[in-house]
């Protein structure tokens, strides 16, 4: 299964499982993961992710829906001492809620994860009721 099918999938079920937890969380979720891959003897291995995408729906009442996130769900586990990934097949092995947990803003995840490359980016955006496509358009022209 390709990585970044897997990775998509994990991430949603990631959120579905936080359903559970934070009612304001709607059923909703999308995500895209955009991964760099180089030729080896006639293969495709994956080397680095450059972009996560993880819109989620939310209730329409919700205020401090930002903090929530960077409170609760991007929580860093400051006991890790992992600083690298030096391959990614270890992403199919490893706790992927974890992983993501960790990678709360692009400069964190630039100096901590090796993996991930230097024009990366991890959005996770709040789009409450249907976003119509606007949030697709926004990151296709952010990289023209």
């Amino acid at each position: 299964m390709p990585l970044t099918l897997i990775l998509a999938r994990d991430l949603c079920k990631m959120i579905e499982n936080l359903r559970q937890k934070f009612a304001f969380l709607k059923s909703d979720c999308k995500s895209q993961v955009t991964v760099n891959y180089f030729k080896q003897n006639g293969a495709l291995i994956p080397s680095s992710v450059k972009m996560i995408v993880l819109p989620v729906h939310h209730a329409k009442n919700l205020t401090s829906f930002r903090d929530v996130f960077n409170e609760e769900i991007l929580r860093l586990s400051s006991n890790d001492k992992r600083t690298r990934y030096d391959n990614l097949e270890h992403l199919n092995d490893m706790d992927l809620l974890r992983l993501f947990l960790k990678l709360q803003i692009q400069t964190f995840v630039l100096s901590k994860y090796e993996v991930i490359s230097k024009n990366a980016r991890f959005l996770i955006e709040p789009v409450g009721g249907s976003d119509s496509g606007s949030l697709s358009q926004n990151l296709r022209s952010d990289h023209l």
